[in-house]
C-alpha cells in the first residue's frame, strides 16, 4: 500500500520472477482475479487484470 496508486496517470508495477496460477475467476464481466504463487518460494500474490479479452483468456475456472 505504501508504494502508491497505480493506473491511469501512474506507472504500472512490474514483477520479475516465475509465477504459477493458483486460482483464477472472472469478476464483473471482463476482469480476471488471480492468485499467483512465486515458483521458488511459494509466496502468494493477489492480482487483477482489467478488461480482459474473453476470446484470448476464456473463463475456464469451472
Amino acid at each position: 500500500r505504501q508504494s502508491g496508486p497505480w493506473g491511469q496517470g501512474f506507472d504500472a508495477p512490474s514483477f520479475h520472477g516465475d509465477f504459477g496460477i493458483v486460482q483464477q475467476r472472472i469478476v464483473g464481466q471482463k476482469h480476471l482475479k488471480l492468485v499467483l504463487a512465486e515458483t521458488s518460494t511459494g509466496s502468494l500474490l493477489d492480482a487483477i487484470c482489467f478488461n480482459i479479452d474473453l476470446d484470448v483468456w476464456p473463463n475456464t475456472c469451472g
